[in-house]
């Protein structure tokens, strides 16, 4: 969601970015985000209209309405948990009792990524050492979703 200074509000759903990107504005708006696990199925037109009624900056109702109209299959949830835990992709199919092929047929079927950058895209970002406190707001951040 992107607030603007005077009020107005302009909520919009992206695709999971690979990279970071430049995000146009003018150093005033104020933006609120949510990354969703690869595979979320999003019921857009239904989360934007819910959202377009919330009070900017209301982060538990933004959460309520990504929880009313989001879906994460258990299969796919399941193969992304073996992937962020392995180190290679044959090692989480072995570890759900597959055959790498299947594993790879699944994942990307589900997610459009390829099973590796999945399970990087499903794994937190580590935190680099940093000042006094940073590494405890970051893991609390982490465990926050």
């Amino acid at each position: 969601m992107r607030a603007r200074p005077d009020g107005r509000c302009h909520w919009f759903v992206t695709d999971l970015a690979n990279a970071a990107y430049t995000v146009a504005g003018d150093g005033q708006d104020h933006y609120l985000g949510f990354r969703l696990q690869p595979g979320t199925r999003i019921a857009t037109t239904h989360l934007l209209s819910a959202v377009a009624r919330l009070t900017p900056g209301d982060e538990a109702a933004a959460r309520t309405a990504l929880a009313e109209h989001t879906h994460h299959g258990a299969s796919v949830a399941e193969a992304l948990d073996a992937l962020r835990h392995a180190p290679r992709v044959d090692a989480a199919a072995r570890r759900l009792g597959v055959c790498t092929r299947t594993l790879e047929r699944l994942v990307r079927a589900q997610t459009d990524r390829a099973p590796a950058g999945a399970g990087s895209a499903a794994r937190p970002a580590r935190c680099a050492p940093t000042p006094r406190g940073w590494r405890q707001r970051c893991s609390r951040a982490i465990e926050a979703g």
